[in-house]
Parts: structure tokens; sequence; C-alpha cells
């Protein structure tokens, strides 16, 4: 590891807060947003991703409700903004939370988002 890094202090986020931040990421990546919200949410997250490594709970629990409130509507209005999905950008960004938190790569995150990229894969696959 580089020495420019600040060391993880994520240990420290205590399980209930730990959970949350893992719920609204495996939400998060599930989203479907208008294209131009993304860069919005990705900047939340990766304040998260900040605040996690810092072992900065204040920065976490606030920066943790700007992300809940990022979250698309229920109801989608009639003649509405197309919607997308995650961007891979934010689904690393989510990855590198994940882990920092102790979860491991692959563990927790591999239900964020990846289930369309499997379907996708299947569908090519019988395509072929």
């Amino acid at each position: 590891m580089s020495s420019d890094m600040p060391a993880r202090q994520s240990a420290g986020v205590p399980a209930d807060l730990r959970s949350d931040v893992l719920d609204i990421l495996s939400d998060t990546v599930q989203w479907r947003l208008p294209a131009a919200r993304w860069e919005g949410v990705e900047k939340l997250v990766q304040a998260l991703h900040d605040a996690a490594r810092q072992g900065d709970l204040a920065k976490l629990e606030a920066t943790l409700g700007d992300l809940e409130l990022a979250a698309p509507l229920r109801i989608t209005p009639i003649g509405g903004e197309q919607t997308v999905q995650a961007t891979s950008k934010l689904r690393n960004l989510a990855d590198r939370v994940v882990h920092d938190l102790g979860q491991g790569i692959g563990s927790e995150i591999r239900g964020l988002g990846d289930d369309r990229r499997d379907e996708d894969d299947a569908s090519n696959a019988t395509s072929r």
C-alpha cells in the first residue's frame, strides 16, 4: 500500500451504521435515474467512501442521509425524463466502499447491480 493513502479506520464504524451504508449502496447501484443525476450520486458515494476511510462517523451519517434523499421517486411521472442504470464508475466506487468496510470485494457487492449484467451475459451467450 502506498504511503500517501490515508490509513483505513473503517473498522471503527459501528455495525448498525455499516449495515445502513451497505443497504443504501445495495439499493443505489440498482437505481434508475436520469443520466444527469448520476454525477451527483457518484460524488455522494465518493464522500461516503472518504468519510468511512477517515473514520468520520458524523460525516458518514450525514452523507448517508444525503444519499438516501437522492433516491429516485417511487412513482415515475408520465412523460418523465428517461432513466438509465447506474454507471460503472458508481459500481466501482460502491465496490471500494464495501471493501473498505471490511466486507471484501465480491461478497456483499456481488448483489449490487451485477444481476442485470449476469442476465445480459446469459442472453448474449445464448444468442451467439
